[in-house]
C-alpha cells in the first residue's frame, strides 16, 4: 500500500493532487484570517466604511454648482467705451447732440457719400459755389434734412484767403452786401437756415451783423454760427456778438460748441465725439457739432449714429434746436 502510494505521488496525475490540495488548503487559511478580521455586519458594513473613509479623507466634498450662468440683460447705458475700453460706474445721463456738415457741394463724391450714408438727423450746410445746388438742396430736404446754405463772409485773415465773389465784406457798403446776399440765397430755395463761412471779421464787426441779424429775421430763416466756436470745457462763456444780436431780434440762433474733424483722423474725430457726448449729458443744454466734408468724417459719423442709442445720446435736426429756442425766449450764445 505504502508502495502504491509513494508510487502515485511521484506520477504525473500524483503532482497534480498534491498541488491542488496545497491551493486548497492557502486558500482555507486565507478565509479563516480574513473572516476572523471581518467587522460586524460583514461585507457591508464593510463596503460602507470604506464609503466614509474616502469621503472624509481631505475634509468636506467640494459641491460644484452646475447651475447655469445668469446672463444679465443687455444695459444699453452701461456699454463699454469703444475709446477707452470702460465701462461707466453708473448709468449713463441723457444727451442731445447736433450735426451741422458743412461746405456740401464742393465736392462732388463727398456729397453724395453723406446724402447716401449719413442718417437724416445730421444737417448738411451747402456752398453757394457748388455746381447744380437746386438739386442737392431738392435731394437733401426729400430726405427730410435741415438744410443750410453757408453764406460767404469775410475772414480776419483776407485776402490771403478769399471767401469768393459772392462773399459779404466790411469794405463793402450795406446795399452791397445785402444784394450780394440776396443773391446767394435766390440759387438756394428750400434752405430754412444759413450759416457764415469764414466771416471771423465780418460777425465780430457790429455795424454789419446787426443789419444781417434782421435781414435773417425777416426772412424767417436761422442762423448757426462756427466762426467762434465754444471751449465746451468752460461754462462761464461771454456771449458773442452775434448770439447778442440775434437775441435781441429773436432770430433762432445756435453757436457751434465744438469741430469734430481740425485734425481729419479717425481716432481724433472719436475723441472730439466722446467730448460732445460728456458734455451733452453734463446738461440739459444740446451740443452744436460742425464737421467738414472729409471722407473718413462721413464714414465715422456713421458708423456712431448706430451705437447712439447703446450711450443714451439723442441725434437733433439742428433746426429743431435753433426754433426751439426762440420759443423759449432764449438763444444758445
Amino acid at each position: 500500500m505504502r508502495e502504491k502510494l509513494s508510487g502515485f505521488l511521484h506520477s504525473h496525475y500524483g503532482h497534480i493532487a498534491v498541488g491542488f490540495a496545497a491551493y486548497c488548503l492557502s486558500m482555507f487559511l486565507l478565509l479563516t484570517v480574513l473572516q476572523s478580521r471581518m467587522p460586524e455586519g460583514g461585507l457591508n458594513a464593510l463596503s460602507d466604511s470604506l464609503v466614509i473613509g474616502v469621503t472624509e479623507t481631505g475634509g468636506e466634498t467640494p459641491v460644484v454648482d452646475v447651475t447655469p450662468p445668469v446672463i444679465p440683460e443687455h444695459d444699453t447705458a452701461t456699454v463699454t467705451d469703444p475709446v477707452t475700453g470702460t465701462v461707466p460706474d453708473k448709468p449713463l445721463a441723457t444727451g442731445r447732440i447736433a450735426v451741422v456738415m458743412g461746405e456740401m457741394g464742393l465736392s462732388r463724391s463727398v456729397t453724395v457719400q453723406a446724402l447716401e450714408e449719413l442718417p437724416p438727423e445730421i444737417s448738411l450746410a451747402f456752398s453757394p459755389y457748388a455746381e447744380n445746388l437746386p438739386g442737392l438742396i431738392f435731394q437733401a430736404k426729400n430726405q427730410n434734412r435741415s438744410v443750410l446754405l453757408e453764406i460767404p463772409m469775410e475772414p480776419y485773415s483776407f485776402p490771403d484767403d478769399d471767401p469768393g465773389p459772392a462773399a459779404l465784406l466790411t469794405r463793402n457798403s450795406h446795399p452791397r452786401n445785402q444784394a450780394a446776399l440776396e443773391a446767394s440765397l435766390q440759387k438756394a430755395e428750400g434752405i430754412s437756415g444759413v450759416m457764415p463761412w469764414m466771416g471771423q471779421r465780418f460777425m465780430a464787426t457790429a455795424e454789419y451783423v446787426d443789419p444781417l441779424i434782421r435781414m435773417l429775421r425777416a426772412k424767417n430763416l436761422y442762423m448757426i454760427d462756427g466762426t467762434t466756436p465754444r471751449d465746451l470745457r468752460e461754462t462761464a462763456q461771454k456771449p458773442t456778438l452775434a448770439a447778442t444780436t440775434a437775441q435781441r431780434y429773436q432770430l433762432p440762433y445756435l453757436g457751434v460748441d465744438i469741430v469734430l474733424d481740425e485734425t481729419a483722423t479717425r481716432a481724433h474725430i472719436m475723441r472730439q465725439l466722446r467730448i460732445a457726448e460728456e458734455a451733452a449729458r453734463a446738461t440739459d443744454e444740446p451740443v452744436i457739432a460742425f464737421a467738414q466734408p472729409y471722407p473718413v468724417t462721413v464714414e465715422v459719423l456713421r458708423d456712431w449714429e448706430k451705437t447712439l442709442q447703446t450711450r443714451n445720446i439723442t441725434l437733433v435736426p439742428v433746426e429743431k434746436l435753433a426754433r426751439s429756442k426762440v420759443q423759449n425766449g432764449k438763444t444758445k450764445e
